[in-house]
């Protein structure tokens, strides 16, 4: 499967379909409205659009540019200087946060998703809070306890003895080989176990049912509950 589907499925499953409700049906009446009046043309060949801009209609360029680059399907081509094309740019460490987040809900119903709390003058709010762990996602290479920043440790630690919670793990999108590694931050009583895992986003099949299913199923491993 394509990095590009990917990415698509990601993006789809981290946004609720009532978010996008919420974002796109209000603009989408308001544009109704707006053009209530205007005719609809039909074109066989987009190349056949031919109209002239001025000082009463320039304010629209932009808009019909991008539109005629979505409907001729355009993709970035950097090293082409003589085509337009357009790209929208996405925090993949956000989008994978909200991906792996929704997840953990489907699987453990009291899992909380950036579950702020004040400790004194210190405030704290983890990705992904479940009834025995803390889970931070980090979108980079991390492949052995080596590569750990000091202030990932730091962060998990803070984390777990603040919450009460001795169980922690930082998530990793696998990349070329898996990242699995058990550490143990502190001593005593006051010890903190953090685990490092991957998971593999990169599958091969492309219905968007059977992708979720293999990715939480990925997530019931590294998290410990039952597979089946």
């Amino acid at each position: 499967m394509s990095s590009r589907w990917t990415m698509n499925l990601i993006a789809f499953f981290s946004m609720p379909l009532r978010c996008l409700k919420n974002l796109v049906y209000p603009n989408l009446h308001k544009c109704e409205m707006i053009l209530d009046e205007v005719s609809f043309l039909h074109f066989s060949n987009l190349n056949q659009i031919n109209i002239e801009f001025n000082r009463m209609n320039s304010r629209y360029l932009k808009s019909f540019e991008t539109a005629i680059m979505i409907l001729k399907k355009l993709i970035p081509l950097p090293n082409d200087e003589n085509n337009k094309s357009f790209a929208f740019l996405f925090d993949m460490s956000e989008v994978f946060e909200k991906f792996i987040g929704r997840l953990y809900q489907s699987i453990d119903s009291t899992t909380k998703l950036q579950s702020q709390r004040n400790f004194g003058n210190l405030q704290l709010k983890p990705d992904i809070l479940t009834s025995s762990m803390i889970i931070d996602t980090k979108y980079k290479i991390v492949q052995t306890k080596d590569n750990l920043s000091v202030a990932d440790k730091y962060q998990m630690f803070t984390y777990g003895t603040n919450f009460n919670i001795d169980n922690t793990m930082l998530l990793y999108p696998e990349h070329l080989h898996k990242t699995h590694e058990n550490l143990i931050l502190g001593v005593g009583e006051k010890a903190v176990k953090l685990k490092l895992r991957s998971i593999d986003l990169n599958q091969n099949n492309e219905d968007y049912e059977q992708y979720i299913e293999t990715i939480k199923y990925q997530v019931r491993i590294v998290y410990g509950t039952d597979c089946k």
